[in-house]
């Protein structure tokens, strides 16, 4: 077997090497070896990982999974049609020139990473497409739960922050976000509270238990039949746009509230609704 013409390095005290993928392929019509070596190289310290690749005729490819780029690449490409995005030095054919290099992140439908294939087409010695050489192994990190995108404020001597509930939801076609988080604000000498939403992509809102207006905004509700109420920002899904925003205020027979509940519907890839997500929880008695 022919030796690698490129390896990972070694590891170290501040770099731990996992070799991944190893792909090669000779030019005939250049007489050069087209040579790729694929590898995981994660800091001992703080865990954080890339996935590098080097070459004998190309630029390296340095993939941080956790920069923004990555998840707005693959949102790119699902809104194109395709379930994979391309990263680093790329080579496409042409007429007169089969050749192809390309590295692709493979995804499933809620943009979480599957694979990664390394694609590489060299040429015969009279210029026609050898076969083509494919290396491909699972994402190298086990699906990590996301971090919130917003949170609540913290607290102050001024004033007590509670943080009730919170819920996020992507969508693709914007590369955005939808995200809320609910919380309290209270006087803690006072007493007087009111209820934030925080919101990310879309107008935030904000119940203020002893205003008159909330009182009123029930009454209309309860007066029409109704068991809740909406308030603040709402996005209702069209015929051609499933999305959907609702803040939902219920309330008792005796028109006190009693739950809140937020409902964030965002597109797939494919333009269809995704699943609803909910946070709901019971109104706040201080």
């Amino acid at each position: 077997m022919t030796d690698q013409l490129v390896s990972a390095p070694a590891s170290t005290d501040r770099a731990h090497i996992e070799s991944l993928a190893y792909l090669q392929s000779r030019d005939e019509v250049l007489g050069r070896d087209y040579a790729f070596a694929a590898w995981k190289e994660t800091n001992p310290a703080t865990g954080k990982w890339r996935l590098r690749i080097q070459s004998t005729v190309t630029a390296g490819a340095n993939l941080d999974p956790d920069h923004p780029s990555v998840r707005k690449n693959m949102a790119q490409a699902a809104v194109e049609g395709r379930r994979y995005s391309v990263f680093g030095p790329r080579i496409e054919p042409k007429d007169d020139d089969p050749r192809i290099v390309e590295n692709r992140l493979h995804f499933d439908e809620e943009l979480r990473p599957l694979r990664i294939s390394m694609h590489l087409v060299t040429r015969n010695g009279d210029g026609t497409a050898k076969d083509e050489q494919v290396a491909e192994f699972p994402w190298p990190a086990e699906p990590a739960e996301p971090e919130p995108v917003i949170r609540a404020p913290k607290s102050t001597d001024r004033l007590r922050v509670e943080e009730l509930a919170y819920v996020s939801s992507y969508d693709p076609f914007i590369d955005k976000d939808y995200a809320y988080v609910a919380y309290t604000e209270r006087n803690p000498v006072s007493g007087r509270w009111s209820l934030k939403i925080r919101a990310k992509c879309t107008a935030g809102a904000s119940l203020d238990p002893e205003h008159a207006a909330l009182r009123a905004m029930i009454d209309r509700a309860a007066d029409a039949g109704e068991d809740h109420t909406f308030f603040g920002f709402r996005l209702e899904p069209k015929e051609d746009d499933p999305r959907k925003v609702e803040k939902r205020l219920y309330f008792d027979a005796d028109r006190n509230p009693t739950r809140v509940e937020i409902e964030v519907v965002t597109r797939r890839i494919d333009g269809t609704a995704n699943e609803p997500r909910l946070a709901s929880f019971d109104w706040p008695t201080y």
